[in-house]
């Protein structure tokens, strides 16, 4: 009775594989993967990247370099939309806010697996959220992302809960940043091997170079690109070679003139505003910048439209307000005190400052918001401050030391700059400019303001957007009344690539999602 049984067995197995090989050869299935030889060209992309990346495991990185990677691999509860810093949903397809603002449901995407076959589930995301919670210490942007969360809890198979310690409006887009949000397989934390949910899994990952393949069964349609190799290359001039030369298809961080553009008529160059804010920053807290009177008479000793077009081109944005212009905050009918040299003049006279010498501390390197560097920032400033009769000492530090020189305010005023984290104004208003941020080190101006400090509590609880921006512009034309800083301009993302590159889009937040791109 067994060898029938076994007969039986046998012969269905082998109809089965018949079967298969029949689907299989009509190109209904597809059993192998592609290898590399069956990869078309244009189906690898080659992308360039300025820095090394510090790790691939989206809970530990803290760099942007790694956000590129990781934001094609991994995927959190919301994501921001293609091109833009809006919110939308990713792998949850829909939230609740209830409790003014202190308890958040979410309804998860269902039919989702992640890279190792496993489900993504409510589990999955509990499991990825505490694993961070329990991490402060040791995973960087941990505290940022979750340290408002008292607990999240599973609600079903595609439903969970978070319940905050306080109303926090920014929460939503905490959940869409590429640190410490994604969610990532409970069962590939037990391996070497990290899996997400992404349009793209990770293959390979040396020094310099990082490969990933098409995620062939990705939710949102798999994508036409099969391969993307991340390299590194440190060198802008040898960034533009490999383009040249056909060895890469994008390169990063890598912003032409457009007299250098007319010669390259087989590229493209893509740029757009980033999150970030370059500023000169007066000590509020002590003398000569106590005097809100005599910071207006610095700000009004500056032509900032022409100093900004002479360092950085005619692209660079002029800020005008402390929210770059792609984030809910920003407004065009916010300004700085205007160029006039004839009222600064006046306004130095009447506080006693005609002739006196003030020391301005940089950096040396460049920044994502400065692209000159901080020496060349500083020595264009010193000039222009020299006009009014102001006399400037510059003293310039590495990067690796400046943040220590700014915690002991050495000399009077300084430059530097903030890059966004999380697309939401209360990470540049609130961070940068309230009384309880000088004690964590944000607020390097030492800028108080009672009245300011309310409207921007208030504005991080409510989650309505038209009252956000409401509060946010009326606490903006506060500070810019008490001018603690003189805002320069805003950061810019850049990119370029091959012509034969369709449908790469930057993000103002410097990632970028490769899922919708294809080659001619």
């Amino acid at each position: 009775m067994w060898k029938l049984k076994w007969v039986r067995q046998l012969v269905i197995l082998v109809a089965f594989l018949c079967l298969i090989i029949a689907l299989e050869k009509n190109g209904v299935v597809n059993t192998v993967s592609p290898t590399a030889e069956e990869i078309n060209e244009d189906q690898i992309l080659t992308v360039l990247i300025s820095d090394n990346w510090q790790n691939l495991d989206p809970a530990m990185a803290a760099d942007l370099q790694s956000a590129k990677i990781t934001s094609n691999i991994f995927e959190g509860l919301t994501r921001y939309k293609s091109g833009t810093v809006d919110v939308e949903p990713a792998l949850a397809t829909d939230w609740q806010v209830e409790q003014n603002g202190k308890v958040w449901f979410f309804d998860l995407r269902q039919n989702v697996t992640f890279h190792d076959g496993t489900p993504f589930n409510a589990e999955a995301v509990k499991f990825s959220v505490e694993r961070v919670m329990s991490s402060y210490k040791i995973m960087p942007y941990a505290e940022m992302v979750f340290g408002m969360v008292d607990k999240i809890e599973v609600i079903d198979d595609y439903r969970v809960k978070f319940v905050l310690e306080y109303p926090y409006a920014p929460f939503i887009n905490h959940l869409a940043m590429p640190w410490a949000a994604p969610i990532i397989s409970p069962h590939s934390i037990e391996s070497s091997q990290l899996a997400g949910t992404g349009p793209y899994k990770l293959v390979e990952c040396q020094d310099n170079n990082v490969i990933l393949a098409a995620n062939e069964n990705y939710w949102n349609n798999a994508s036409v690109i099969k391969k993307v190799i991340f390299q590194v290359e440190t060198d802008g001039q040898e960034r533009l070679n490999k383009l040249l030369a056909g060895k890469a298809d994008i390169a990063d961080n890598l912003l032409l003139s457009s007299e250098e553009m007319q010669n390259y008529k087989s590229l493209v160059q893509l740029q757009k505003d980033g999150i970030s804010l370059n500023y000169l920053g007066f000590y509020t807290n002590k003398e000569p910048f106590i005097s809100s009177r005599l910071r207006r008479a610095f700000i009004m000793s500056l032509n900032r439209p022409q100093l900004v077009k002479r360092l950085y081109g005619e692209s660079i944005t002029v800020a005008d307000g402390y929210v770059p212009t792609n984030m809910l905050g920003h407004s065009n009918d916010l300004a700085q005190y205007p160029y006039n040299t004839t009222e600064s003049k006046r306004l130095l006279l009447e506080n006693g400052f005609s002739g006196t010498e003030i020391t301005l501390i940089t950096y040396q390197d460049t920044r994502p918001y400065n692209l000159a560097g901080g020496t060349q920032l500083a020595q264009m400033i010193k000039k222009e401050l020299a006009s009014v009769g102001i006399k400037v000492r510059i003293k310039t530090y590495p990067w690796s030391q400046y943040k220590k020189a700014l915690m002991r305010q050495d000399g009077d005023c300084f430059l530097y700059g903030w890059v966004g984290d999380n697309t939401d104004p209360d990470n540049f208003l609130y961070t940068l400019l309230t009384t309880p941020q000088i004690k964590q080190g944000l607020n390097l101006t030492r800028y108080s303001n009672p009245q300011v400090d309310r409207i921007l509590a208030n504005a991080r609880e409510v989650t309505d957007s038209q009252v956000r921006q409401r509060l946010y512009y009326h606490a903006q034309q506060i500070i810019l009344q008490d001018a603690p800083l003189v805002l320069l301009n805003y950061g810019q993302v850049a990119a370029v690539t091959t012509a034969t590159v369709n449908h790469f889009t930057l993000q103002p937040t410097g990632c970028f999602y490769l899922n919708q791109v294809y080659k001619d």
